[in-house]
């Protein structure tokens, strides 16, 4: 499960940042990018309700990334290279 927590280096798809990506939108905006075979980085607080949240409807994927909302001011180098955000 940890390889969820590492941002990893994708050059081949197209990376996403969803933010609040444990609610409704959130995750549908994730799963249809997910479907299209791209890498998404997920924003939320990552509590124990939205980790079974995430997991159970995004699980299946193996290309996305969590990140809880306090390490993003840690990320800025990782960040420069999204493809799309959507917030």
């Amino acid at each position: 499960m940890s390889e969820y927590f590492r941002i990893r280096n994708t050059v081949k798809y197209p990376t996403s940042l969803v933010v609040n990506a444990g609610s409704n939108l959130g995750l549908e905006i994730a799963n249809a990018l997910l479907e299209q075979g791209g890498y998404v980085i997920l924003v939320d607080v990552l509590s124990e309700q939205n980790l079974q949240t995430i997991f159970n409807r995004l699980g299946q994927h193996s290309l996305f990334t969590l990140i809880d909302y306090a390490a993003v001011p840690h990320l800025e180098e990782d960040l420069r290279r999204l493809d799309y955000v959507f917030y």
